[in-house]
């Protein structure tokens, strides 16, 4: 019985640490569609900045604080579960509780990512829009082309 709880704390731990290991990648310009293939003339489009709102959204996190916030706990949830069953229990709870604590505190350290969303009417009549980490020297109502997925002011 005891190998079991053990076991499901291992698990349930593991689980956990890997699940917070997820990065997303870091914010850049989105366009649906392929890539060009090598040597392939790539589209041009035309239009106007229809829009430029700003972003604000929650960072990712790497997952770092979660694994050792999960660790500490185990280690702490340990010393006060008594023995036995008890000592597990304690274990898991500790790791759980070590992760969500973990990852949250690494969360509110790397703060808020700022943006913009450039939003593009096009000539044909179709919308775009772009993520970018500031919008430069582009104002609504800008003319704009739009070349291999780069947006270019004119």
């Amino acid at each position: 019985m005891k190998s079991i709880a053990v076991r499901a704390v291992l698990v349930v731990a593991i689980t956990a640490s890997l699940g917070a290991c997820v990065v997303r990648p870091p914010m850049q310009a989105r366009s649906p569609g392929y890539p060009a293939a090598p040597g392939a003339v790539a589209q041009v489009e035309y239009g106007v900045v229809a829009s430029i709102e700003p972003l604000m959204a929650q960072r990712q996190t790497s997952g770092g604080g979660a694994v050792a916030g999960g660790v500490t706990g185990a280690v702490v949830g340990r010393q006060f579960g008594g023995s036995g069953e008890g000592r597990a229990l304690g274990t898991f709870l500790g790791a759980v509780a070590g992760v969500l604590i973990g990852n949250e505190v690494e969360r509110q350290n790397q703060g808020l990512r700022e943006g913009v969303r450039v939003v593009v009417q096009t000539d044909s009549g179709a919308q775009r829009s772009f993520e970018f980490t500031h919008a430069g020297n582009m104002r609504i109502g800008d003319r704009v082309r739009i070349e291999g997925g780069q947006l270019v002011r004119m």
